[in-house]
């Protein structure tokens, strides 16, 4: 299961670039690693990188599964409800079971329940035999990094991951003019057949301009 707006026909150059290193880091079944944490500033297609390896295994016939780190805890959250519908057991084995699972945008805020959660997850998918990929806006390129990284993520997931550590390669596509973005080209690719070339650049403006309010926020 990959994001509603992936479009595996429109990948950056840079993403697909470090697909390829990634790829060396998930090998085939039978010599499992933890997985991959792909680490670099905002817009350099870490997204777009681990749904480009997703993709590759999909197509391999390996069961994937894309995960938003913040939906995530909204939903373990719910669980813990006493009318809550879904148990916590139940959303945990939804994303163990996966062959593949990315979660992007993790370590965002410093919330020891956001972290210990992220670091149960991380090590029940280890003891399955399955890798995971992980997404930051982290620097995790030296010791400064990580000591600095480990305020938002759990040094135990940390030390899972070290080693496959990869960093995202290229410049900032938010900061490309809007025609040139893939990423917002591809946030809008789903359109109605009809929709004329007039239509779709006022829905990509609008895009971008949302996504510049969110950031600013």
């Amino acid at each position: 299961m990959l994001p509603a707006w992936w479009n595996s026909k429109a990948v950056p150059a840079q993403a697909i670039e470090t697909r390829d290193e990634v790829l060396k880091l998930i090998p085939p079944a039978g010599h499992w690693r933890n997985g991959v944490f792909l680490y670099g500033p905002p817009g350099t297609c870490k997204t777009s990188t681990a749904c480009a390896v997703l993709e590759f295994w999909r197509i391999e016939g390996w069961g994937i599964r894309f995960e938003d780190f913040a939906g995530f805890m909204i939903r373990l959250r719910s669980s813990w409800r006493k009318d809550a519908e879904v148990t916590q057991e139940k959303i945990f084995d939804a994303l163990i079971s996966p062959t593949l699972l990315c979660i992007d945008e993790v370590g965002k805020t410093e919330n020891d329940i956001e972290r210990s959660a992220l670091a149960d997850l991380v090590n029940l998918r280890i003891n399955a035999g399955h890798p995971t990929i992980l997404t930051a806006n982290l620097d995790l390129s030296g010791s400064a990094g990580i000591k600095e990284a480990s305020k938002v993520i759990d040094v135990r997931v940390l030390e899972r991951f070290r080693g496959c550590f990869v960093a995202a390669k290229g410049a900032n596509l938010r900061k490309e003019p809007t025609f040139l973005n893939p990423r917002i080209l591809r946030a809008c690719d789903i359109a109605p057949p009809d929709e004329t070339s007039t239509q779709r650049a006022s829905r990509v403006l609008n895009t971008l301009e949302w996504e510049r309010e969110q950031e600013a926020k």
